[in-house]
């Protein structure tokens, strides 16, 4: 994330042999450079992201955030404003979650979950009303950029080539250079899969062996 992304338009319009831009603007590259962005946390674990809700008395079905491409963990606190009494909750298959709920849906504070959807039901019904009280961690898409002269990359510098590469792409389908657009397609397509394992490779303490884009926390809006 130290990057910034006109570095990156810079290295992929020197590529095309257009360094002054005559043929293809900056807004446009920098709107490569979110698409490609986007398409990339989709195909590979990037951005995570870190967003609390508030519970609601006798609500049990609440939207996952927006931008969530894979939850990786739901945790609950009947106390929130104590952040050491959150704990996880398991989560359950559908036909669990049904055997679970059938007729007698439990009340009370949440213990389980089940994601369907883009939606959470929580197990059991909460009975009271609390703030920022749910507690979701995500794999999800990256920050717009807006402002090619100053925002910076919202991505690992590691996957900064595979960016290049992706506008790299769609500049040369923008000059009508077709057969070259789609042999560079075809180079992005298989650098992803070469490099997406190491990414996401488990190191032996069985840490990430990674730095992801820690997205930060951010307030969600479940309901």
């Amino acid at each position: 994330m130290s990057v910034q992304v006109l570095s990156v338009i810079q290295d992929t319009a020197a590529k095309i042999g257009d360094p002054a831009f005559s043929q293809i603007t900056v807004a446009e590259y920098l709107a490569w450079a979110n698409q490609r962005a986007r398409k990339l946390c989709v195909r590979m674990n990037l951005v995570k992201w870190v967003a609390f809700a508030d519970i609601n008395a006798d609500d049990e079905v609440y939207a996952e955030p927006d931008d969530c491409i894979q939850l990786t963990r739901l945790q609950f606190s009947p106390t929130p404003t104590d952040p050491r009494t959150f704990r996880d909750l398991s989560s359950y298959f559908a036909d669990e979650f049904r055997a679970r709920v059938n007729w007698n849906y439990p009340v009370g504070d949440p213990d389980s979950y089940f994601a369907d959807q883009g939606f959470l039901y929580l197990v059991g019904r909460p009975v009271a009303d609390l703030s920022q009280a749910l507690k979701i961690e995500y794999w999800g898409l990256p920050t717009d950029m807006t402002n090619a002269y100053t925002d910076k990359v919202p991505l690992a510098d590691t996957v900064r080539d595979l960016l290049a590469d992706g506008m790299e792409i769609d500049a040369l389908w923008k000059l009508e250079k077709r057969d070259e657009s789609l042999r560079a397609a075809a180079v992005w397509e298989a650098n992803i899969g070469a490099i997406r394992p190491k990414l996401e490779m488990r190191s032996t303490d069985r840490r990430s062996s990674v730095r992801v884009s820690r997205g930060g926390a951010r307030t969600w809006r479940a309901v």
